[in-house]
């Protein structure tokens, strides 16, 4: 699973990479009933796969919707789904969608060693040492006609998102009541828990249509429901999640023909359609070409992939790579800085700090308030660069940087809301200027109605847009400096003094 390295970035470091994809054996498919793939099998030819045996199964056609949800087309052309379960196997807090969902419908793996051949579930697997095994091929079943099964997955976004929640259930039926133990699986909830199987047990020989069975199972579910916090989102949140697509799944079982009117339409997916977008403005053309509308010059070379960026560049003879060393604490004192186990690691060049910059250390504009390049003593937040490691490579700057030792003193409480700064008089220096218009005090006074309230907007996950990345050449009167930022001029100021 070497396309886990997007993922799990710290993984390894491997003294030997394997290429599977030249293993024949590891390509080997059967159409059946029941469906084999093999594990070098990307997932985007398992998607293939299942597309073409959808006719034999209804639970294939859940099982690609599912999987188009997983990273994105480039990653699914590359990555296959053994991987992806590989990932899971190493990193039981990964909510792997494959694991989820193959769970759920059944699916079975095989292992194999030099001498041995053992085709286990999901579950088993996880629980099997892979030193010296090989994942040979998956076994998918095919859903009999009286079996409901869907997938469900709620993400940050419809590609390159991992699940808050998956889940995969799976239910055989005579008429409304449950015939067999039902499949209960979710991933996302904690590094151990895979199926719900208090609630699996208590819908057998159910039936679905009695007041009493959505609630006990409800009730039961909600106690087997046990979110740890590895997850960005809150635990009271995925729990809410995971409730809401059991009942999702409950009612689809039902089917629409025993619903009220009320719900008969929460089992049916929200299906967002491509986004498009319009604008119209009105322009004098008198005045053309001040105001005359025009395409960027550099879209199309951005929108087709032809525009080069500073990451693009070729790289130059003799060039070196640095990686920032950041602090992992804020709102307390810098202490030392011990780069010795750094400095012996392959590849080592330097280890800088702050008092290897000449001038002054400030990445801003020289008016305004200093903002060092590398911390001197002051830590400010969790995340500051404290030093720059150089490397000849970028793999062994970041191995680098990782094993530099940074001590702290004078530790104080992290100030992490508005409240907290307040308190703390903690001000962002020279924004204390009030910006005053009319006399807003007299016309409060005079007003007929006063609305006192507080408007509060509160933290979000950071999302990011772009890599940066910045090459500095020296030259005969000073420093080339290619910079992939928006504020060429703020770079220029800040590598000037």
């Amino acid at each position: 699973g070497n396309t886990a390295a997007g993922v799990y970035k710290y993984d390894g470091p491997f003294t030997c990479l394997i290429d599977v994809k030249a293993i024949p054996d590891l390509y080997t498919c059967q159409a059946g009933p029941p469906l084999v793939v093999g594990s070098a099998v990307s997932l985007s030819s398992l998607v293939d796969l299942l597309q073409a045996g959808s006719d034999r199964s209804p639970a294939y056609s859940v099982l690609v919707e599912h999987l188009l949800e997983i990273a994105n087309v480039s990653v699914r052309n590359v990555g296959s789904w053994a991987g992806n379960l590989m990932l899971k196997h190493a990193y039981p807090e990964f909510p792997s969608d494959v694991f989820t969902i193959m769970e759920a419908v059944g699916a079975k793996v095989t292992i194999v060693t030099r001498n041995s051949r053992e085709t286990m579930t999901m579950v088993d697997f996880l629980k099997m040492g892979m030193a010296g095994k090989l994942i040979l091929s998956l076994e998918i079943p095919a859903s009999p006609p009286n079996e409901v099964f869907r997938t469900y997955k709620v993400m940050p976004r419809s590609q390159n998102a991992h699940a808050y929640v998956n889940a995969g259930f799976r239910v055989k039926l005579d008429g409304q009541s449950v015939v067999e133990k039902p499949s209960i699986v979710f991933g996302g909830i904690n590094k151990t828990m895979d199926h719900a199987v208090a609630t699996e047990d208590f819908l057998i020989g159910k039936d679905l249509l009695k007041d009493e069975t959505l609630k006990g199972a409800l009730s039961i579910l909600e106690t087997e429901l046990n979110p740890d916090d590895s997850s960005l989102s809150s635990p009271g949140y995925r729990k809410s999640l995971a409730m809401g697509l059991f009942y999702k799944f409950y009612l689809s079982a039902i089917g629409p023909d025993h619903l009220t009117a009320e719900v008969r339409s929460a089992p049916d997916p929200l299906v967002r359609p491509v986004s498009r977008g319009e604008q119209h403005f009105q322009t004098k053309e008198s005045e053309w070409p001040i105001n005359q509308p025009m395409p960027k010059l550099a879209s199309k070379l951005q929108a087709s992939g032809e525009a080069v960026y500073t990451n693009d560049l070729p790289p130059l003879p003799g060039e070196v790579y640095a990686a920032f060393v950041t602090s992992t604490v804020g709102n307390c004192k810098l202490g030392t800085i011990d780069s010795s186990l750094a400095m012996t690691l392959p590849g080592a060049v330097a280890c800088l700090t702050a008092r290897d910059i000449p001038g002054v250390s400030n990445f801003g504009r020289p008016m305004r308030q200093p903002e060092e390049i590398l911390c001197s003593e002051e830590v400010l937040y969790a995340g500051q660069p404290v030093a720059l490691v150089v490397a000849d490579t970028q793999s062994h700057a970041d191995i680098m940087a990782r094993a530099v030792k940074v001590t702290y003193t004078d530790p104080k409480p992290p100030i992490l809301t508005i409240q907290d700064a307040i308190a703390a008089e903690s001000f962002f220096p020279g924004n204390d200027q009030e910006v005053t218009k009319g006399d807003a005090e007299g016309a409060i006074a005079a007003a007929p109605h006063v609305v006192t309230g507080e408007v509060s907007c509160d933290t979000q996950y950071h999302f990011h847009m772009e890599t940066q990345v910045c090459r500095c050449s020296p030259l005969e009167d000073g420093m080339e400096v290619q910079a992939s930022s928006q504020a060429m001029d703020m770079v220029q100021a800040a590598v000037s003094q």
